[in-house]
């Protein structure tokens, strides 16, 4: 019988010592579990976020873009209506200088043509006429 109690006694020591080992390695495979969960979420939401900062980014590039157009087309626009202007300053400047040479030419053609019918005679006449409506004039 002293046997059979030294078995037990074994055997209860190693039921008690598998049984701490199970306890414990429940423990370890629960926290295992738990971090392993952690980490899956930690995963999810990183991943959300990743995927809100690429649609950020994506707006404000896409934002930026129609920025970047509207201040060219308003710098288009701005440089258009400069080089209107200019041209159509340089039309009336073009339209002057042509209103100054034709007066000119019709000057210098009516001197030129006065000079070559302008005889002696004719002056004397014309003085003479002056003369005698000044003359009508005093009266």
């Amino acid at each position: 019988m002293g046997i059979c109690r030294e078995t037990t006694t074994g055997i209860r020591a190693n039921a008690e010592t598998i049984a701490s080992a199970i306890t414990k390695a429940t423990a370890v495979k629960a926290e295992a579990d738990k971090q392993l969960a952690e980490a899956e979420a930690k995963l999810a939401r990183l991943e959300q976020e990743i995927a809100l900062v690429r649609a950020s980014a994506e707006k404000e590039a896409a934002a930026d873009a129609e920025r970047i157009r509207e201040m060219a087309k308003s710098d288009a626009e701005k440089v258009s209506l400069a080089a209107k202007a200019e041209m159509e300053a340089a039309e009336r400047a073009a339209r002057m200088e042509l209103k100054a040479l034709a007066a000119k030419l019709a000057v210098d053609g009516a001197e030129s043509l006065l000079a070559k019918q302008l005889t002696a005679q004719a002056q004397e006449s014309l003085v003479r006429g002056f003369v005698a409506s000044l003359e009508g004039r005093l009266n």
